[in-house]
């Protein structure tokens, strides 16, 4: 009876802890703070900050001078005469650290990072073009070098991508992937077909008609692997307002769905990657009461195999992680902050350095980037009295328990805290009658010792 309420009692405790702490301020002094990004801009092994901010065309990072996410020194890149839209951070010229691209409002330009200390040159200018909305990195023709892809909007939108000829950053000139496209658009870029080279999803939305049924979703073949796209292949039509897009394994079956991020609709869905090579499902909803939905993010947040989803909601001034059950089923939201005033951009990554991903948030109307401290850290699957192992798991029947001792019980229970499943003296369960999901194995040895392990019917 002791053992069961103290189980309760860490059953409890997991439901209350996997959250996120209150926020914690970067420094910051901007005016229209529009895109964050995180990676190791100083190669000392801990994730620092980027930003860009619209109104005073601002490009900075912030050192996390401790690796314990204090953030004591700015470094301003650039005050730009241009309208700053957006950041991304990748090693451009192959010198093992990391460089900056930025998208201003006419142009796209990187900065080389010239030590691996984050110390960068002034602005090299990549491409011209009208009102540049979104610039990643990626190996798009399959040298090895990082190439540069972009969208505009207004006059013409495109999306369009820049040979990196080198691998050293000087780049060849504009390839369309998509044009003549309403904007604004935003994309990703995946291996969407699986045959080993990078494609591209776009939306297309006219931001005056957010509901306009020509609003849609569509993926771009990279047919050769070289660069190449085929023509546009519509995956849905009144797609609502798009404003971001990712490219992920929801439900762990090893091709790449869609999740989509619909501003007006004040909604994130999917759309399904149904036979592995770009044929998808309907819409699915995953969450549908995210006022302004505007910002994606993926990652794992308790450290479970698969990818779950940080929303930033800017109507609703709030950020919202949708939790995964490993099936693409995000029946769980956890509510990161209510107080984020006009939240418009949202990133994760291990900020204090404890093997679990952090969250931060940009927004504009306070122009406030914050962190929030990941603490899943009182996991049930952290309370190790026994030594042993479980194994398959998932699965969708036996889970077989090797242990230097003699188990003398096993019991299953799900996340309401209720018994499901028991055994006695014997070192495997059956767990086929349970519905998919996730469930929590109590485990007993012959000293009364005690194990908690989280497992997932498939």
């Amino acid at each position: 009876m002791k053992n069961k309420l103290l189980f309760l009692i860490l059953l409890l405790n997991y439901n209350i802890y996997s959250q996120y702490s209150n926020s914690q301020v970067i420094p910051s002094n901007l005016d229209g703070l529009n895109s964050i990004f995180s990676a190791d801009i100083d190669g000392d092994g801990d994730m620092d900050v980027v930003s860009t901010s619209k109104n005073d065309n601002k490009l900075i990072w912030y050192e996390n001078s401790d690796g314990n996410g204090t953030f004591t020194n700015q470094h301003i890149l650039e005050t730009h005469n241009g309208t700053l839209q957006t950041v991304f951070a990748a090693d451009i010229d192959n010198d093992d650290d990391i460089d900056i691209i930025a998208g201003y409002g006419y142009s796209v330009v990187w900065y080389r990072n010239l030590d691996g200390l984050g110390n960068f040159s002034g602005e090299q200018t990549i491409a011209s073009d009208d009102f540049i909305l979104s610039v990643q990195a990626a190996d798009i023709d399959g040298d090895g070098h990082k190439d540069i892809i972009y969208s505009d909007t207004y006059s013409g939108s495109k999306i369009q991508w820049l040979k990196n000829t080198d691998g050293q950053g000087n780049f060849g000139s504009n390839q369309t992937i998509a044009s003549g496209i309403m904007g604004p658009n935003y994309f990703s870029v995946n291996d969407i077909d699986g045959d080993g080279d990078m494609d591209v999803v776009a939306s297309s939305y006219d931001s005056f008609f957010p509901y306009f049924s020509e609003n849609n979703i569509s993926w771009y073949q990279n047919i050769d692997g070289n660069g190449n796209f085929g023509p546009k292949q519509t995956i849905l039509m009144s797609a609502g307002s798009p404003e971001d897009i990712l490219t992920l394994d929801i439900e762990n079956d090893g091709d790449l769905d869609i999740v989509v991020a619909s501003f007006y609709g004040d909604e994130v869905y999917c759309l399904k990657n149904l036979d592995g090579l770009g044929g998808f499902s309907d819409k699915i909803v995953l969450a549908s009461t995210l006022d302004g939905a505007k910002s994606l993010f993926n990652f794992d947040f308790d450290n479970d195999g698969d990818q779950d989803i940080v929303v930033a909601s800017n109507f609703a001034n709030k950020i919202t992680l949708l939790v995964n059950d490993s099936f693409g089923n995000f029946n769980e939201e956890i509510i990161v902050s209510e107080n984020v005033d006009g939240a418009i951009s949202v990133f994760a990554s291990n900020i204090d350095g404890d093997n679990y991903t952090d969250i931060i948030s940009a927004s504009i109307n306070d122009n406030i980037i914050a962190w929030y401290r990941n603490e899943f850290n009182l996991s049930i699957e952290s309370n190790d009295f026994l030594d042993l192992s479980i194994y398959p798991n998932p699965t969708e029947s036996i889970l077989s328990i090797e242990s230097k001792t003699e188990i003398t019980k096993i019991e299953v229970y799900n996340q309401l805290g209720q018994l499901v499943e028991q055994n006695e003296n014997r070192n495997e369960i059956n767990i086929s009658g349970l519905s998919k999901g996730i469930y929590f194995l109590r485990i007993e040895d012959i000293n009364q010792n005690f194990e908690i392990r989280k497992i997932v019917k498939k």
